[in-house]
C-alpha cells in the first residue's frame, strides 16, 4: 500500500476553508500536514484539527511557499510517506482524487521507465469549468489518460520520495511565483518526466479575475504579486535548466503587461511600482520576501 501524505499550505485561512478541505482529503491520505505561513494568526488557536489525521506545523510568519512546502515534505517523508501531494488552502478536490492520481502515475511510470518526477491534475476554471489553456505550457506528448508536459502547478501535484531525493526541494529564494515550475524544470534537466493527468480535474483560480487588455486575456492578481513575478523572471533568466521557450514567451507577456497594466488595470501606479522594483531586484539578485 502506498503511503500518501497531503501538504496543505495555509496563509491567514478561514475556518470554512480549512474544515472543508480537511473533510474532503482525510479519508484519501495517510496524514495531512497543515503548514502555516500566516502572518497574523495562530491557526492552532482557531481551528479544531482531526488529531488522528492532521499534523500542524507553524512557520512562525510568512517564509514563502517554497520554504513551507520544503518543511512539510521533510516531515512527511521523514515519518514514512512514499508520496506527498501539495495543496493550497483553497484547493478543491473530488472523491477518489488521490487514487486516480496514483493510477495515472503508475501508468506513466511504466511508459517512461520509472522516470516520472511528478504528476498533477488538469486545472480547470472554477468559474467556467473549462480547462486552462496557456501558451506558456509546452506539451511534449499526449496519450489518452495523461500528457508529458514541461511543468505543472503545485496544487494537486503528487511527488514521490525518490523523485524528491533526486531533484531536491523547492528553491526558497523565489519565495512565491514560479516555484513549482522551477522545480519541474530541475526534474526535467535530470532526465525525469512531468505528467499532467487528462482524467483528474481540479477547479482552480489564477488571480482575482480575468480581464481583456488589447484583445489579450490576462488573469489579474494582487499588485504585490507583480513584484515576485518580474523579480523571479529576471532572476531565472541566468539558469540553463530554465527552458528558452519560457524565457521568450514570459518575457513577451511581461513586456505587454508592463506597458498595458499601468494604463488599463487599477490600481495603476501601484502595479507599475511593483513591476519596476521586481525588475531591479531581479537583476541585482535581491531575493526572498519583499519586506
Amino acid at each position: 500500500m502506498r503511503n500518501v501524505d497531503a501538504i496543505v499550505i495555509l496563509y491567514n485561512p478561514s475556518v470554512a476553508q480549512v474544515t472543508l478541505f480537511e473533510n474532503a482529503i482525510k479519508d484519501q491520505v495517510r496524514q495531512i500536514h497543515f503548514v502555516d505561513n500566516s502572518d497574523c494568526i495562530d491557526v492552532m488557536d482557531v481551528f479544531a484539527f482531526d488529531e488522528k489525521k492532521s499534523n500542524y506545523l507553524s512557520m512562525n510568519g510568512n517564509k514563502g511557499i517554497a520554504a513551507a512546502q520544503n518543511s512539510g515534505a521533510e516531515v512527511a517523508f521523514g515519518s514514512g510517506a512514499d508520496f506527498i501531494v501539495l495543496f493550497d488552502q483553497d484547493s478543491q478536490i473530488t472523491e477518489n482524487f488521490i487514487e486516480k492520481l496514483l493510477i495515472c502515475y503508475e501508468q506513466a511510470n511504466i511508459k517512461f521507465n520509472g522516470n516520472v518526477a511528478a504528476i498533477g491534475p488538469t486545472p480547470i476554471s472554477d468559474v467556467t469549468g473549462q480547462a486552462y489553456s496557456r501558451v506558456i505550457d509546452r506539451l511534449n506528448s499526449t496519450v489518452d489518460s495523461f500528457t508529458d508536459i514541461s511543468q505543472i502547478i503545485a496544487s494537486g501535484c503528487l511527488i514521490s520520495k525518490s523523485a524528491w531525493s533526486k531533484v531536491g526541494g523547492m528553491r526558497e529564494e523565489l519565495f512565491i511565483d514560479a516555484v513549482d515550475h522551477e522545480w519541474c524544470w530541475q526534474a526535467v534537466s535530470k532526465g525525469m518526466k512531468i505528467i499532467r493527468s487528462n482524467d483528474v480535474l481540479m477547479p482552480h483560480r489564477l488571480g482575482w479575475y480575468d480581464v481583456n487588455v488589447m484583445g489579450i486575456k490576462f488573469c489579474i492578481g494582487a499588485p504585490i504579486r507583480h513584484y515576485y513575478q518580474y523579480r523571479n523572471y529576471f532572476y531565472l533568466l541566468k539558469f540553463s535548466h530554465v527552458p528558452l521557450y519560457w524565457k521568450v514567451k514570459t518575457g513577451i507577456s511581461y513586456a505587454l503587461k508592463l506597458f498595458s497594466y499601468p494604463v488599463f488595470v487599477s490600481p495603476r501606479i501601484s502595479r507599475l511600482k511593483f513591476m519596476l522594483k521586481g525588475i531591479v531586484d531581479g537583476l541585482r539578485n535581491k531575493m526572498g520576501k519583499i519586506y
